[in-house]
């Protein structure tokens, strides 16, 4: 917990030094805007490192909330810094996935006990089996439906689940998605674009338990 707290608080200085102190953070409305957005961030960055995904965390019922950005690098200094990037990738992410049908609220997966689960996407129901990689923090999804979801790596905190793919397999989830939705094959084409530009991050879903 030592560690822990030592490199919380060299990323509390870093923001505080780059945002000029904490008395001009306050100094108007736009750098307390910052500094919402850095205490966003930083408690973030908290709950990632004081939290522990296991199996038993992932269990339940989980509905889709908004789009997830994973930082491939461990350093947490390094994934301070680069989080409003990440947050404007989201920003993004988010419009593109409504594009091809996947909304707040029309994405939600479950994982029981007994390692069956199921998904459901527009309306539409899955169902199969996972295991839980402790090691890694990795669910291996095998399904019966069309519409499969491929290895993701998780991401418990609270009552949130992330759940974050590699770029081409969370394209094959967004090509799949939007097959039955009018021009999101469009959408989908420019998703691709912009996950090939950004490299080391991994993207998917964030949900919040039912």
């Amino acid at each position: 917990m030592k560690k822990i707290a030592f490199s919380i608080s060299i990323i509390i200085s870093a923001f505080l030094v780059g945002c000029g102190g904490a008395g001009s953070i306050m100094g108007n409305s736009q750098n307390g805007d910052l500094a919402n957005n850095a205490g966003s961030i930083l408690g973030d960055i908290i709950n990632s490192v004081t939290s522990k995904t296991n199996e038993n965390t992932i269990l339940g019922t989980w509905v889709y909330k908004e789009p997830a950005v994973q930082m491939s690098s461990d350093n947490i200094l390094a994934s301070a810094t680069s989080s409003i990037a990440n947050k404007q990738v989201e920003s993004k992410l988010k419009s593109y996935y409504e594009k091809i049908g996947i909304k707040a609220g029309t994405f939600t997966i479950t994982f029981n006990k007994d390692k069956s689960c199921s998904y459901t996407i527009k309306n539409k129901q899955y169902t199969g089996t996972y295991e839980f990689d402790s090691n890694n923090d990795k669910i291996s999804i095998n399904s019966n439906g069309l519409l499969s979801l491929p290895s993701a790596y998780a991401k418990v905190s609270g009552n949130s689940l992330e759940l974050t793919f590699e770029t081409s397999s969370l394209l094959n989830i967004a090509q799949g998605a939007s097959s039955a939705v009018s021009g999101a094959s469009t959408a989908a084409g420019a998703l691709s674009t912009i996950l090939g530009a950004y490299k080391g991050m991994k993207t998917g879903f964030n949900f919040i338990k039912k």
